[in-house]
């Protein structure tokens, strides 16, 4: 659910930043995900470029999604982030 996406580190306006692209992270296994971060106890209000917006202060952010309730669209309170390094 939810959506989230690969964000562009351009500049721009508020736009959505949203970027979808072939990520080689095909998941699973737990190889290659040592750039992911779980992040809980989120505000039900927060979207995916909130949460990235914040969390850029770490890092560079290169996918941000914040999960999302079947059905009703509202936010599970919790998120993942993907930081480049």
């Amino acid at each position: 659910g939810g959506g989230g996406g690969y964000v562009n580190q351009g500049g721009g306006g508020g736009g959505a930043a949203r970027q979808y692209n072939n990520h080689q992270n095909n998941g699973g296994g737990g190889g290659g995900l040592g750039n992911r971060v779980f992040v809980g106890n989120l505000s039900w209000n927060v979207s995916w470029q909130d949460l990235k917006d914040h969390m850029r202060s770490a890092g560079n952010v290169v996918y941000c999604d914040v999960m999302m309730e079947d059905g009703t669209g509202r936010s599970k309170g919790c998120g993942i982030v993907e930081f480049a390094t």
